[in-house]
């Protein structure tokens, strides 16, 4: 199921951006401001991938349950596919929902799943609950 009825009453989600995340985000740029050799190009991806992360905010769950990541994590997991163009590469946004938050309902972005050689990094917590996303300017 992509959605839920509990997204229809209207209500807003508080973001939270583990630090995981955001350093996983601040990587995908560095990659794709090597590979186009384009900082402008680079940091309005980032913008636009805030600006998505952002709306979250309202109907989370439409986005899908991600089946592998929900197992690795322990917790329900959806993800939502960002792409800048219809030609560009996709990023994926792992994240879960909780209803009754320390700040109310919340979406809480986390880091990508480990590969399997990263497996036993401590810098990368499913548990890590994040800071709350700053909005860029």
């Amino acid at each position: 199921m992509n959605g839920s009825e509990d997204d229809e009453d209207g209500r807003s989600y508080a973001i939270r951006l583990s630090q995981q995340a955001d350093q996983d985000a601040a990587e995908a740029t560095l990659h794709l401001d090597c590979a186009a050799q384009d900082k402008t190009l680079a940091l309005q991806w980032l913008t636009g991938l805030h600006l998505e992360i952002g709306r979250l905010a309202t109907f989370p769950r439409h986005h899908a349950i991600a089946t592998r990541e929900s197992r690795l994590f322990g917790k329900e997991t959806r993800r939502m596919v960002y792409r800048r163009s219809a030609v560009s590469v996709a990023y994926l946004v792992f994240f879960s929902v909780t209803d009754e938050g320390e700040d109310g309902p919340t979406v809480s972005v986390i880091p990508h799943p480990p590969r399997q050689q990263e497996a036993d990094d401590p810098r990368r917590n499913a548990a890590d609950t994040g800071k709350p996303m700053m909005a860029q300017t």
